[in-house]
């Protein structure tokens, strides 16, 4: 009986937030296709400025929104992408030198 109870309130729960979702997003698009017809806007919600010396994040959403300065961010993604292709790379050339590799080829 325990067991069926927490069923149905996780289940109940989970149709609630998944309604939540919906609804926001359902309100995030009218409010963007409703100032793209109507006003001409055609401002992005979300966009990433990226120049020379910053990076900086602006969202509108709503009417309401600010801009960010991401740059910190942005060098440490792309450090890690940076080592992500390193490490990438180099485990190409060990498995290149095991013997048995080449025999599959």
């Amino acid at each position: 009986m325990k067991d069926v109870k927490e069923r149905r309130c996780f289940w109940a729960s989970f149709f609630t937030t998944l309604c939540l979702i919906m609804l926001v997003c359902g309100m995030i698009t009218v409010d963007y296709q409703s100032a793209r017809v109507g006003f001409g806007q055609s401002q992005p919600l979300i966009r990433i400025l990226v120049s020379e010396e910053k990076t900086s994040l602006s969202i509108h959403i709503m009417g309401a929104g600010g801009e960010w300065d991401i740059t910190a961010l942005d060098q440490w993604v792309q450090n890690a992408e940076n080592v992500a292709v390193t490490a990438v790379e180099e485990g190409r050339k060990l498995l290149e030198q095991i013997p048995l590799q080449k025999a599959y080829k």
